[in-house]
Parts: structure tokens; C-alpha cells; sequence
């Protein structure tokens, strides 16, 4: 709580209550397969330079980001996204050795194949919060 990082969602102007984003982010793997990584941050830029990357030039890209209101709302979005990827694309959600060393994550990486399908999960999560507005 010091840092500012963590703070009381009901009683302070953390980053529980700050906008921020849902994303999906594209990595080649070191064996040329290609992982996205769907999740949420208030600085998605920052997550994927400072925070996933495990090598200065690994080939990573902020290929999506969706403007969420709130922090709180943001984890809520992002847990539904990846409750409807897994229900819908069991056979793509990677395993954790499969990129271990090489996206600094423990999970929440799905193979690419199902890009457009994120893509089209992401289309109507920004109609659901653009209805909000």
C-alpha cells in the first residue's frame, strides 16, 4: 500500500477505481509459435515492456487495448473473458511450459490460431462497455 500499487478499493483512489484496460498482446515464441496474452492492466504499454517480456528485443506486440472505467471492473471483464476462451478453445489455452522462461506469466496465454476469435470476444466486450457510457 506504501507504493501506491495496492490500496482500499472502498476507501481510497487506487488503481481499483482508476480506468484501465483489457488488451491482448501477441509473442513469438522462442520455437516460432505465436501465444496471445489476454489480461488487464491500467498501463498495458508498460506490462508488456517492464513486466511480460523476458529479452529487450523479444518480439511482443499491444495488438488490442479496450478503455475500462475501473480497475474493479476491469478484473471482472477479464476473468469472464477468460471463463468464455477456455469454455469455448480448451485445446488453446497453452501450458505454462510451453512459454515458461519466455513470457514472464503463469498462465492466461492462448495459441494464435484463435486470434480472430479473441478478436471477435474483445469487438463485443467494447460494445458491452461502450453501452455503459
Amino acid at each position: 500500500m506504501a507504493t501506491g500499487r495496492f490500496t482500499c478499493g472502498g476507501c481510497s483512489e487506487g488503481w481499483t477505481r482508476d480506468q484501465s484496460y483489457i488488451y491482448a498482446m501477441l509473442f513469438v515464441l522462442k520455437d516460432g509459435r505465436e501465444a496471445i496474452k489476454v489480461g488487464f492492466s491500467r498501463d498495458p504499454d508498460s506490462r508488456l515492456r517492464h513486466q511480460l517480456t523476458t529479452e529487450q528485443d523479444q518480439y511482443a506486440m499491444l495488438i488490442r487495448s479496450i478503455a475500462i472505467p475501473t480497475g474493479r471492473d476491469a478484473i471482472q471483464l477479464e476473468k469472464e473473458t477468460h471463463r468464455t476462451l477456455r469454455e469455448r478453445h480448451p485445446q488453446a489455452v497453452l501450458d505454462r511450459g510451453v512459454f515458461a522462461g519466455q513470457v514472464n506469466c503463469a498462465s492466461e496465454l492462448y495459441d494464435a490460431a484463435i486470434e480472430t476469435d479473441i478478436m471477435a470476444l474483445l469487438d463485443e466486450l467494447q460494445q458491452r462497455v461502450a453501452e455503459l457510457e
